[in-house]
């Protein structure tokens, strides 16, 4: 078992690493790169398991909170994931980008044809952070490479899971509509970048799902016209093609506003907000405190056994990028004092 030293030692040259694989990666060294980026992997993957400490990296505090809450926990419904979900080790949130070691490693490994290699390296990246869309497009980009549509749609259902901005959407449908082109079904192409567009008001995402339709019309050999709200439920309906971000996702950004608000947490209200309203949030008014001060609230409340304020607590602190606070909001999920009514 690593002592804390030893644990800091291992991470802090990740970001470096990422930094000069990019500039070799741009200079089109990809060898170099991937030999750097390995010596890297090969260092971190040992601290993966510490003990009775897991480390993760995720990109932001929304993805720490669906990991939390359907995976690291796993079911309640389901006796042998909750039994799984109390003998994991504790989960600890790295601020250190080591998922970015794999998704670097993987594109520069499919620079030089070794699709194979690639593919195996971002599924072990998302061993450290199982939300990365980053991970999953690169992995679905060499699916759809090797025009296995069966396992194109696969991996997008499995994507889809973890999407919950519309821009994220936006580009699923437009990767939903590659698929059916590829296997000529039209009428559920044309469904996904209907949707693709509705989904967003990007305007270079729009031009590149136009320009997908303007391809379906040549070659069907005739113009595209716009489906009805009806018929456009209709097909998705048919192809099983989701409508919109994932039910479950919405109600935990929801619940996760609401907990902001009782606290008085702006910062965190906004945040939630936009997610589960996907738009722009207005600021909840409230005292802002800084993370070295949430966090000594938190531990007096821990004190007391309040665990359910102190949790808030520290949620509040690592909003705010507290390496501490996302450390131990980790360690009360895993150790059951993460309730899921608070």
């Amino acid at each position: 078992m690593l002592n804390f030293n030893e644990i800091g030692s291992t991470f802090d040259n990740v970001s470096d690493a990422i930094d000069q694989a990019k500039l070799l990666i741009k200079d089109e060294r990809y060898e170099n790169a991937i030999e750097l980026l390995k010596t890297e992997i090969k260092k971190v993957k040992k601290a993966k398991v510490n003990g009775s400490e897991e480390y993760y990296t995720f990109d932001e505090m929304f993805q720490f909170d669906m990991f939390i809450r359907f995976y690291a926990m796993g079911d309640k419904n389901n006796k042998k994931q909750k039994k799984h979900a109390r003998i994991q080790p504790n989960v600890v949130w790295l601020t250190h980008p080591v998922a970015d070691l794999y998704y670097y490693c993987g594109y520069a490994l499919v620079e030089i044809g070794d699709a194979a290699q690639a593919m195996n390296t971002l599924r072990m990246g998302l061993e450290w952070n199982p939300c990365s869309l980053d991970l999953r497009i690169e992995m679905l980009n060499i699916l759809k490479n090797q025009g296995d549509m069966d396992k194109v749609h696969s991996a997008l259902r499995e994507m889809y899971k973890f999407i919950y901005t519309p821009q994220s959407l936006s580009r699923f449908y437009r990767d939903k509509g590659y698929a059916y082109i590829e296997e000529k079904k039209w009428e559920a192409a044309i469904t996904s970048y209907f949707l693709s567009m509705a989904f967003t008001d990007d305007k270079d995402d729009i031009e590149k799902a136009r320009g997908e339709l303007g391809y379906i019309e040549e070659n069907m050999g005739r113009e595209v016209v716009e489906p009805s709200t009806e018929e456009l439920l209709r097909i998705a309906h048919e192809f099983k093609i989701p409508v919109g971000i994932d039910e479950r996702l919405l109600k935990l950004a929801e619940e996760r506003f609401k907990q902001s608000i009782a606290n008085n947490d702006s910062k965190s209200a906004d945040y939630y907000r936009g997610i589960y309203e996907n738009k722009e949030a207005t600021i909840v008014n409230g005292e802002k405190l800084e993370a070295t001060d949430l966090i000594k609230e938190a531990q007096i409340e821990l004190d007391a056994q309040n665990y359910a304020k102190a949790l808030d607590l520290y949620h509040q602190a690592a909003m705010q990028g507290d390496s501490e606070a996302m450390h131990a909001l980790g360690m009360m999920y895993c150790r059951g004092r993460g309730s899921e009514k608070r």
